[in-house]
């Protein structure tokens, strides 16, 4: 029954000739060659604002893992959710648990953007709990058992020392604690292990991609793909499409170096990474060609710089466009190493695509 409501509420059919991306149909790779001035390469942005559950690329992984679960049979009566999450996936699960009558906990940072919590409150009636000891599930547990049936979202907030911002590890393990506390009525879908994560960005953002290429007349060109990585699910998905093409492809995938980035890792963890430890996996099968790690130093810096040009110049094109096409924190960090490159070797890929994950919006 649930499954069925999943499909009616949400309608994904997947991929086919004439429709890339079933609902996800609204995916648009814009051109901003003109605006940023890059005569000699193409520069194409590829904003996810424009999808459901709020508009970002955890919006596909959160999707997805849902429809895996009803498909396992994970999410039965009764059950709870819980997902560590530095934000945009807990924020598109809130919206796809809730809809579906599932209750929902969602475990962060206390750093956290204040955007996220107000949106939760404001949207979902959300409960904020300041966890204090990170060793105690008893303030969730009790939350849990004092609801009534029905949809609920719960937002756990963490100790900076035991969850900064850009390590989950430590909202992971909390994460864990409650499942293995709660006698099998609390379920993780584990977005940084979930294989439903690569799968719908292999089925539908690559799919996109190579749909949109072949369209505009550009299979046949040097191609660079810059993105940011948090899970390495998107990273891993397009590795794992684009090495059973013939396209000249490279990933970019932009890392930052000595600043929290909200929803990005440093290099350092993302080596404890199941997708990331894939992802070197799959270039070393395509010869250390496929992919390409970035790491980049005073990322927030780097950010700010662009920022004007992300409300200014994006904006006014999103006005004109009617899309949000604006780049949030993990965005810019994608396309500052495109510039990077750009003005290092202006001759470089005479198509350059940057996947804007979020928007200026989330901030």
């Amino acid at each position: 029954m649930i499954q069925f409501a999943l499909r009616r509420v949400f309608g994904f059919v997947g991929p086919s000739s004439d429709s890339p991306n079933g609902p996800f149909d609204n995916l648009k790779l814009v051109e901003v060659t003109k605006e940023l001035g890059t005569a000699g390469t193409r520069v194409f942005i590829l904003p996810f604002a424009s999808l459901p559950f709020y508009g970002t690329s955890k919006s596909l992984a959160a999707y997805a893992m849902v429809e895996r679960a009803f498909e396992k049979g994970y999410l039965e009566p009764d059950r709870v959710v819980v997902e560590p999450t530095s934000g945009n996936t807990g924020l598109a699960l809130a919206e796809i648990l809730n809809t579906l009558g599932v209750p929902f906990v969602m475990v962060v940072s206390r750093k956290i953007a204040k955007s996220f919590e107000e949106t939760l409150k404001e949207k979902f009636r959300a409960f904020v709990l300041e966890v204090e000891d990170p060793t105690s599930t008893e303030p969730v547990m009790s939350y849990i058992r004092s609801c009534p049936k029905g949809p609920f979202v719960l937002l756990v907030k963490l100790p900076i020392n035991f969850c900064p911002t850009d390590e989950p590890t430590g909202a992971i393990a909390y994460s864990k604690k409650l499942v293995q506390e709660s006698g099998g009525r609390i379920v993780m879908l584990d977005q940084y292990n979930n294989p439903a994560n690569p799968e719908i960005h292999r089925k539908v953002t690559a799919h996109f991609i190579h749909h949109e290429l072949k369209r505009i007349g550009l299979e046949g060109y040097r191609i660079n793909i810059y993105l940011s990585g948090g899970t390495f699910g998107t990273a891993l998905g397009l590795s794992q499409y684009f090495a059973n093409t013939n396209l000249d492809i490279r990933l970019n995938v932009v890392l930052p170096s000595g600043d929290d980035i909200f929803g990005v890792v440093d290099l350092r963890a993302a080596k404890l990474r199941t997708f990331f430890k894939s992802l070197e996996e799959v270039n070393r099968l395509n010869n250390d060609r496929l992919v390409r790690i970035l790491e980049m130093k005073r990322p927030i810096e780097r950010i700010s710089r662009l920022w004007s040009l992300n409300e200014q110049v994006f904006g006014k094109l999103s006005s004109q466009l009617t899309l949000d096409v604006t780049g949030g924190y993990s965005s810019l960090l994608a396309l500052s190493a495109l510039l990077d490159d750009l003005r290092a070797n202006p001759d470089g890929a005479p198509v350059n695509i940057v996947l804007f994950h979020d928007s200026a919006a989330r901030y």
